[in-house]
């Protein structure tokens, strides 16, 4: 059982958001057309820099039967266009009876489907920058900065939220953190609470722009604050025992005291933002790539197009970002908790996602 689910501000949004997540959903699953590589991949290691041998090396560590050798599948490294092979199990959804082991994050971090193949690729490079920044908060204990004084930024969020919550009879409060990291791409966490600090919910997005992030993660946010409802209401028919491990961390995280949690709190400095003032998702695409590289992480990509749908689904791996929620721990998430303590030390541990 897949279950999926679209948000938008009109319920034509929404329902392409969930078709959308549908069709990159099944686009992942491995197919008889998909060409794996066997055993014997080790003349292709030339072609992976560090972060990713250090990827491969963690996942070859993971192998359920270790004596079995690993397959691969064939990628694009979107520096050089050159053709790399990394392990299968992170770029296709696979029985589970042909896995050498259990991808250690969602392999839907990365992927996604879009109007065109650019807007799909630049879609899944975004949630990939998107979650290093949460992790780098939330785990790595990296405190939030105020947005920059820029007026269209606030424009945004005071007009939407009007949109938004317009008619609530419960008002709850709701503010904007920059979680912005080295790499330069706006990053903003959306935060709400009651007015006692309780039932914090949150959004995040990474954009192009700080207006469209500010925009993206409010409505994210909101479809949060909704689950509220959806869990609260499971409680009251079925008892704890109807919830499942997503409500019980949503009761937990909707726990926190958001006035109380440091990492809820913006300081007052203003992140760097990467000046990306191209239009097209291509040159906007590659400007993202470029800055990657030039901090020492390459890009993959895999076209996942199937012809049964006809719709552009990519995904896109960057071996060295921090993915949220993740059973593998970079030396970038652990150089962030070395350097401040750790997020736990405000969350009591308590996952984001």
């Amino acid at each position: 059982m897949v279950g999926v689910s679209g948000v938008g501000l009109t319920l034509r949004e929404a329902f392409q958001g969930c078709i959308g997540e549908g069709i990159e959903y099944l686009s992942q699953l491995q197919t008889g057309t998909d060409l794996l590589l066997e055993p014997g991949v080790d003349d292709w290691a030339g072609k992976l820099g560090p972060k990713a041998l250090e990827l491969v090396a963690a996942l070859s560590e993971r192998r359920m039967q270790p004596e079995r050798a690993l397959s691969w599948c064939r990628v694009t490294k979107l520096t050089d266009g050159g053709e790399v092979w990394l392990p299968a199990d992170i770029c296709l959804r696979r029985p589970p009876a042909q896995r050498e082991f259990a991808p250690p994050f969602p392999l839907s971090i990365g992927s996604a489907a879009g109007p065109s193949r650019d807007a799909a690729a630049l879609h899944g490079l975004l949630e990939l920058i998107e979650r290093d920044a949460a992790s780098l908060w939330w785990r790595g204990g990296q405190l939030p900065r105020s947005l920059p004084p820029q007026p269209e930024a606030g424009i945004v969020a005071a007009n939407l939220l009007q949109k938004l919550r317009h008619g609530v009879s419960t008002p709850r409060r709701t503010w904007l953190l920059d979680i912005t990291t080295d790499i330069g791409v706006p990053c903003i966490a959306a935060v709400s609470c009651r007015a006692d600090g309780s039932g914090f919910a949150f959004g995040l997005a990474a954009r192009p722009t700080l207006e469209a992030a500010v925009r993206s993660a409010i409505v994210e946010m909101c479809q949060l604050e909704l689950a509220d409802n959806v869990v609260a209401t499971k409680r009251s028919e079925r008892g704890d025992e109807a919830l499942n491990r997503q409500d019980r961390i949503h009761l937990q995280r909707a726990a926190i005291d958001a006035d109380q949690c440091r990492l809820l709190q913006p300081v007052e400095e203003c992140a760097a933002h990467l000046p990306l003032h191209a239009t097209d998702a291509s040159a906007i695409f590659g400007l993202i790539v470029q800055r990657l590289e030039k901090l020492g992480y390459d890009t993959f990509c895999i076209d996942l197009t199937r012809q049964r749908f006809a719709v552009p689904v990519v995904r896109v791996i960057a071996p060295g970002l921090q993915l949220e929620p993740s059973e593998i721990v970079t030396g970038r998430l652990q150089d962030a908790i070395v350097r401040t303590g750790g997020g736990a030390t405000y969350t009591g541990g308590i996952p984001l996602i």
